[in-house]
């Protein structure tokens, strides 16, 4: 449809985590972050982008279908068109590491090195675009982003172009270049068809998508298994003029936990209250090799 808003799509976001961890530098580091913090958060670029360090805690809750008590991440959230504070439940994602809220967050941590730049935001480039002179909420947080989406779309489009550095010819053997060449020629031809690049003649490319694109797609999410009345605080909506029942309804912490388990992929009703899954491991959960867990989880982190 003629201007049709995009919607990101979980194959999407695979894309952009993809290949934004093999670009393997800070601003790619904070995409992956920025995408799935946006997803799960049904937030806005320019709500996310205004994150400190600590925002997220880490919270016990009740688990609605298990009745077990779960340690699990929560985000604050400051939404600006609403003008509302938030707190929401995270939980792990059911499959894919790339899409999992504690993976994006420990890889931004590290790969942009946040810690080290004495700032409690966690989207320093983002957050410094975040508000005019007027100290009005700016369009350039959002630009920020969708530039970081059409650089990480060229970036596709390079690898299904087949690009490779020419200086590998002066190192290797005609015979190894041919093929090299016949590899990436490979790997691009799959590549462009599970990211769907098209090479557009040569001309500049830029992505389908824009920063709100993420929240549109969490709440289609939302919206193809719950309820709404489960999900609007989710979204960060104002509804009590839509209808009175918005006045007197609260959201409980059950029904964040619920949206916040189905914008991980956990999707199956319980016959009791609740959705089941997206309990987070512990080390109990180890079942084989159990006397190497301690020594590496002490190495890792100490204690």
């Amino acid at each position: 449809m003629k201007g049709q808003k995009e919607t990101a799509t979980e194959v999407d976001r695979e894309n952009i985590c993809t290949v934004s961890i093999w670009k393997g530098d800070g601003k790619s580091a904070q995409l992956i972050h920025v995408v799935n913090t946006a997803h799960n958060l049904a937030g806005r670029s320019s709500d996310v982008a205004n994150s400190d360090l600590d925002d997220i805690t880490a919270v016990e809750c009740v688990d609605r279908h298990s009745n077990e008590t779960i340690t699990v991440p929560r985000q604050g959230l400051s939404r600006f068109k609403t003008d509302g504070d938030y707190d929401h439940f995270i939980f792990p994602h059911i499959n894919n590491f790339l899409f999992d809220f504690l993976f994006s967050l420990a890889y931004v941590l590290i790969v942009d090195d946040i810690a080290s730049n004495s700032t409690t935001k966690l989207f320093p480039r983002m957050a410094s675009k975040l508000f005019n002179k007027k100290n009005k909420v700016d369009a350039r947080a959002s630009t920020y982003v969708n530039n970081l989406l059409d650089d990480v779309w060229l970036q596709m489009s390079h690898i299904v172009e087949c690009e490779y550095p020419y200086s590998l010819t002066l190192l290797i053997i005609p015979l190894l270049t041919v093929i090299i060449v016949k590899a990436f020629k490979e790997v691009g031809q799959q590549i462009s068809e599970r990211f769907s690049i098209s090479l557009n003649n040569g001309k500049d490319r830029k992505s389908h998508l824009k920063s709100h694109a993420f929240k549109r797609g969490a709440v289609q999410t939302l919206s193809e298994y719950l309820p709404l009345n489960v999900f609007t605080d989710r979204c960060g909506w104002m509804m009590e003029y839509v209808h009175s029942f918005f006045d007197y309804g609260q959201v409980s912490k059950g029904q964040d936990c619920d949206s916040g388990k189905t914008l991980q992929g956990w999707h199956q009703q319980g016959d009791r209250n609740g959705i089941i899954g997206g309990v987070p491991p512990t080390l109990d959960s180890v079942t084989t090799a159990k006397d190497k867990l301690q020594p590496f989880v002490m190495a890792m982190f100490g204690g």
